[in-house]
């Protein structure tokens, strides 16, 4: 697997910047207006990641992706964390911090694992401005995990499956 290092950079055209199969490490902030992290990717390291726009999450067949690291992902637009069919592992937020203030849909493929792990020493903060939408074509969907679901905005569920948050959550919002 390829490796990248960003030791800062602000991709701010409108274009999508696409981070697939490879390990990725930040090294200081990086910026994008629009990113879309594929099947495969792995982001390390301390720099901050901010996701102004759209920010496309995607799990493919027998390939997760993992957002880790020490540094904050901030996500200020809409997010959508999807999977495909058949998928065979979740999506994983390790040890960095999410400060959503725009929202996050969540809608997994009908034979997916359904999965977004929220790992220990992350925690997820829905900020007052955010929302989070399950939105599964599946039976169910499931936060899981050692870290945290702060959430101090919304919460919706747009289908009648079951959705299960199995990890510490707290809400205010």
């Amino acid at each position: 697997m390829p490796s990248f290092t960003f030791d800062g950079a602000a991709f701010d055209g409108s274009g999508a910047v696409e981070l697939g199969e490879a390990n990725i490490t930040l090294l200081n902030s990086v910026t994008a207006q629009n990113l879309l992290i594929t099947g495969g990717a792995v982001i390390s390291g301390a720099g901050d990641l901010t996701v102004n726009g759209n920010l496309s999450w995607q799990i493919s067949r027998d390939k997760t992706t993992t957002i880790g690291g020490s540094g904050l992902l901030t996500t200020n637009g809409t997010t959508s964390l999807t999977g495909t069919s058949l998928n065979t592992g979740p999506n994983f937020l390790l040890q960095r911090n999410w400060d959503n203030n725009g929202t996050i849909n969540i809608n997994f493929g009908a034979l997916s694992r359904n999965q977004f792990e929220i790992g220990t020493g992350a925690t997820l903060t829905n900020k007052s401005t955010g929302s989070i939408v399950f939105q599964a074509n599946a039976s169910t969907i499931s936060v899981f995990g050692a870290g945290t679901l702060d959430n101090q905005g919304g919460i919706a569920y747009q289908d009648s499956n079951t959705t299960s948050i199995q990890t510490a959550f707290s809400n205010t919002g």
